[in-house]
Formats: C-alpha cells, structure tokens, sequence
C-alpha cells in the first residue's frame, strides 16, 4: 500500500479527512508546492492555526525533492 502515491493528483480545494474513533477531520488543501529533500521549513506551524502538511518524494522513488500539500482544518 502506497496512501501518497497519487499525492500529486491533489488540487487547492480539494478536502481531506482524517478519520480518529472519536472524530473526523476535515481539512481544505490551500497550497501544493515542491522543495529540496532536506528543506525542514515545510514542519513548522504557527500556533494559531491547524495545518495539515502532507508530503512525499518528488518525483516518486526520488530523494531529490518533496512535493508538499498543505491543507486548514474545516472548522465543525
């Protein structure tokens, strides 16, 4: 099982839910982006906001780049 593999294929607007026992989260991607491999910028996060960062070799079986999706929490 491969759950980024198509990660590439997400588009600004696109949702994805997290799914918890007790809860499901829904996040609004707002950004895809590529960066190098070893750019840790992508890891860090405000406190005043829920981001979602998702992200996988570029292009695939790469270590080259990361392509990044970022998606905000869908407030209930």
């Amino acid at each position: 099982m491969h759950p980024f593999k198509e990660l590439d294929e997400v588009e600004i607007g696109d949702v994805i839910e997290i799914v918890t026992p007790k809860k499901t989260f829904t996040f609004s991607v707002f950004d895809t982006f590529i960066v190098d491999y070893n750019d840790r910028s992508i890891l860090k996060q405000g406190q005043d906001e829920a981001i979602l960062t998702l992200y996988t070799c570029h292009p695939e079986g790469s270590l080259e780049y990361r392509l990044v999706v970022q998606a905000r929490l869908v407030e209930d």
